[in-house]
């Protein structure tokens, strides 16, 4: 994503680094979407393979189904935080990321597991976990809007000149 937004910065295609942007989170959406529903399909066959123990089995499929739900927001998440370096906007994704997932992952420890102690108590906080930092960068990509301000700067620039 960082290339592809100084590639069109220097062309001076503002709208077209969003659109990539819009892009990127479809096609992701896509693949996350027909490899989730192949999960669904075939998921404990797959995971059979490894072990025929049908309660690791069990384990492994909660497992694969939490991280498939979790793929989603991760998928927005790098799109929006490689659309803001891309911009030169780096010290802020990698605060909001540390906050997000460091500090929701030890707050649900502390708070949430103690009142349930199971794997899915600690497995369902990873798409909570990364669906808190996502949000974040959301209102960072929001309150920044790089390719405005860009654009903008780049205006502001030519008219000086002229």
């Amino acid at each position: 994503m960082h290339n592809v937004c100084w590639t069109e910065l220097w062309r001076k295609q503002f709208t077209k680094v969003q659109k990539d942007a819009e892009t990127q989170s479809f096609r992701g959406i896509s693949c996350i979407v027909s490899s989730g529903c192949a999960d669904i399909i075939f998921g404990k066959s797959l995971l059979a393979i490894f072990n025929n123990d049908s309660k690791v089995v069990a384990i492994g499929y909660i497992r694969l189904m939490i991280i498939m739900i979790s793929h989603i927001f991760t998928l927005l998440y790098e799109v929006m935080s490689g659309y803001l370096r891309g911009f030169g906007i780096s010290f802020v994704p990698a605060l909001l990321t540390t906050l997000g997932v460091c500090g929701v992952r030890i707050a649900w420890i502390q708070l949430v597991f103690p009142h349930s102690q199971t794997f899915e108590t600690i497995m369902i906080g990873y798409p909570i976990i990364i669906a808190v930092t996502t949000f974040l960068i959301l209102i960072a990509v929001i309150c920044y809007h790089p390719s405005r301000r860009f654009y903008k700067k780049q205006q502001a620039k030519e008219k000086s000149l002229a």
